[in-house]
């Protein structure tokens, strides 16, 4: 069972027939981070030493939802926001869908 938090709780999944049934998640497609409203944009320089789950937490008020940032900022892997200190790390408003 998936989390209602998770960000694959609306993929669905399906089932691969046969002998020896498997249920499986389906594919999660990636919202183009221009369609994900920002509610504000933080300095990665002024966070040097917090980590990607500490700012959801403090910003979203989930730790878990650092996928979310993630999301708003075209980001496949979480730690390349916090690699260049240069970057403006988007977080996004509202609720997940």
């Amino acid at each position: 069972m998936i989390d209602a938090d998770s960000r694959y709780a609306a993929v669905g999944s399906d089932t691969l027939g046969g002998e020896d049934e498997v249920i499986f998640l389906r594919r999660r497609f990636l919202p183009p981070a221009s369609e994900i409203e920002a509610a504000e944009t933080l300095d990665a320089a002024n966070v040097p030493r917090w980590r990607l789950d500490l700012i959801a937490a403090h910003a979203l008020g989930d730790a878990f939802a650092f996928w979310r940032i993630c999301d708003a900022n075209d980001a496949m892997n979480p730690a390349t926001l916090l690699d260049d200190c240069g970057n403006q790390i988007r977080i996004p408003s509202g609720t997940a869908e």
